[in-house]
């Protein structure tokens, strides 16, 4: 028969590992740890500048082509008057020399 201290007793307990020097193996992969996560960090920044400077980039496409559409449309203007103009002029030429 067991007896009530035989019950209550337990598997004994290991020790828990004391990690006073990590190894250099470790020491290693906690640096490449962190580089990574800097890495990952200054990457991020990176391409957020990038994105800021690609939509800057785009804003003054679209000034740029704004800016030369009006001045398309202006020079379009002019050279329709002068047209208009000449053709008036050729017009009234034939009745000029009729008049002579």
């Amino acid at each position: 028969m067991a007896t009530k201290s035989m019950a209550t007793k337990s598997a004994p307990r290991k020790a828990p590992a004391a990690k006073k020097n990590p190894s250099l193996m470790t020491k290693i992969g906690d640096a490449v740890e962190a580089a990574k996560a800097k890495a990952q960090e200054v990457g991020a920044s990176i391409a957020k500048r990038a994105e800021g400077a690609a939509t800057e980039a785009r804003r003054e496409v679209r000034k740029a082509a704004t800016v030369v559409e009006k001045k398309a449309k202006t020079a379009k203007a002019q050279v329709q008057r002068k047209v208009r103009a000449v053709e008036a002029d050729a017009k009234k030429a034939p009745a000029r020399k009729a008049a002579k």
